[in-house]
């Protein structure tokens, strides 16, 4: 995988895929789903993204996701990454239902596993409630948003733009649910 790494760095994509394709075949020859094949099949995904080749991309990353669940389950952090991965690849593809429940599966494990950084989850979060807020799903909009606001608040040096994005959005979600007097 160093080798893939190291050509998506350099910007040669096409290599860097072909490093990660044999990772991940070397990987599925171990005795159980390992996370080093997740990990190949994350790096993959990610050059098949890069290139709009949407659909295989996706594939890929739910494959990764569901061996990081099995192998290390709910509360690793990582499971919840795959899953905003996913979310974002199926949003590409214009498979809203799809994407919608991948959102929701980041919603669900970023309460059960402890994440990387607040401002990692805020982000999440936030690119979460503009999914749902473009589709109509306010109540779901606004949960996102105001998570996403509770934890950039904490971050130390927060972005004080992106937080006033996020009060902008939150009040943009209930206006449209008719409570333009209501407070973020």
């Amino acid at each position: 995988m160093d080798l893939g790494d190291a050509a998506f760095h350099q910007g040669l994509q096409l290599e860097a895929a072909g490093h990660y394709g044999r990772a991940a075949v070397a990987a599925r020859r171990l005795p159980a789903p390992d996370p080093r094949l997740a990990a190949s099949l994350t790096s993959e995904a990610a050059v098949e993204r890069m290139e709009g080749r949407y659909a295989r991309a996706a594939a890929l990353y739910q494959e990764s996701a569901n061996i990081l669940l099995n192998v290390r389950g709910d509360a690793y952090p990582g499971s919840a990454a795959a899953f905003y991965n996913l979310a974002q690849v199926q949003s590409l593809e214009g498979r809203s239902n799809e994407a919608g429940a991948a959102y929701r599966r980041v919603i669900e494990l970023s309460l059960k596993a402890p994440q990387s950084s607040d401002e990692t989850l805020a982000a999440w979060l936030a690119t979460a409630g503009q999914f749902f807020h473009a589709q109509g799903d306010y109540s779901e909009a606004l949960v996102c948003y105001r998570r996403a606001l509770t934890l950039g608040e904490k971050v130390p040096g927060a972005d004080e733009a992106a937080l006033g994005a996020l009060r902008d959005d939150i009040h943009s979600v209930l206006k449209a649910q008719g409570q333009d007097e209501a407070k973020p």
